[in-house]
């Protein structure tokens, strides 16, 4: 269940935003347990975004996990996402940014993710 956010100076049209998006998530399998279908994805071109020199690409990518990823495969997608952001908008990946922000706790179709045993201690801390 992760959300992606990319968010790009360089301007995208809708044909260029749906083949991004695909690309990306065809790559989201690198993280254990997140597909293609349970990722939801917003993806925003010529966003108002600058590092450094102003007139060059630059991309900020947010992405939100619930529970924590192997070291190893969240590198893995860092740099697949990055390399995707320089062959396909021609952003320079040391003008890219990854933040990988993950979660203990996750809502998702009317329920939250905190697992039984996690609720069961809670009851007991109060």
């Amino acid at each position: 269940m992760p959300f992606l956010h990319v968010r790009t100076s360089v301007a995208l049209d809708a044909n260029k935003r749906e083949a991004l998006g695909s690309e990306i998530a065809a790559i989201m399998s690198i993280l254990p347990g997140k597909t293609r279908d349970n990722t939801m994805m917003q993806i925003d071109g010529g966003a108002s975004l600058s590092m450094g020199d102003a007139g060059a690409p630059c991309a900020f990518v947010d992405i939100r996990l619930f529970k924590a990823s192997p070291g190893d495969a969240k590198s893995r997608f860092v740099r697949a996402i990055t390399d995707i952001l320089k062959e396909r908008l021609g952003v320079d990946p040391a003008r890219v940014y990854v933040n990988l922000i993950e979660l203990p706790d996750w809502g998702a179709r009317g329920t939250d993710g905190v697992n039984t045993a996690d609720r069961k201690a809670a009851r007991y801390l109060k």
